[in-house]
């Protein structure tokens, strides 16, 4: 038996499935063209339409635009760091607490997207990525957010939070240690 193919209708000439982009949406599950005439036709379309490719790249990468527009009011939006929970709309006893040095951004990551932490991901593919919601718990600065992640982790024994501790005390723990110890020590002492 011979590999399937199918003829591109664009160029007319018969090639290997494999040569065809995948499409949910087609009854056979691939494009109607092949890859290279897609490719091109896609090259054409942005060479013909120059503010559609920046536009395209903007949203895709910059998390204040979407669509090519700017989200919200327009204006710029400052770097706030601290520590946030995801909240099941479903379930309030299921939720995250992470932190991050752009909250706003990290915001846009999990509720747009799919998240790559993979319990909160297993949550989103089961309920759906706007079950959880965003919730911010404390701002403070870049510094303390390991301290203050490890704090909330332990006092609350957050369901969706695979590894018990912080997530920043992976990354160079000792340049954070001494300022860990001081806010600790000012904070229980107090």
């Amino acid at each position: 038996p011979g590999a399937m193919k199918r003829i591109c209708k664009q160029c007319k000439i018969e090639k290997p499935i494999e040569e065809f982009f995948k499409n949910r949406r087609s009854a056979d599950g691939r494009l109607h063209v092949c890859k290279l005439c897609f490719k091109e036709n896609t090259k054409r379309y942005y060479e013909d339409n120059p503010d559609k490719k920046k536009s395209y790249y903007k949203s895709q990468w910059n998390p204040n635009i979407r669509h090519g527009r700017p989200i919200g009011s327009g204006e710029s939006r400052s770097i706030i760091s601290g520590i946030y929970m995801l909240l099941s709309k479903k379930d309030p006893d299921i939720f995250y607490i992470g932190s991050s040095e752009n909250l706003y951004k990290r915001k846009w990551s999990h509720t747009v997207l799919y998240s790559k932490h993979s319990g909160i991901r297993e949550h989103q593919m089961i309920y759906g990525h706007k079950d959880l919601e965003f919730k911010t718990i404390k701002i403070c600065p870049p510094w303390q957010l390991q301290f203050w992640e490890q704090y909330f982790i332990s006092e609350m024994s957050p369901y969706l939070n695979i590894n018990r501790f912080a997530s920043c005390i992976e990354n160079g723990i000792e340049a954070r240690k001494s300022a860990f110890e001081d806010i600790a020590s000012e904070y229980f002492n107090s």
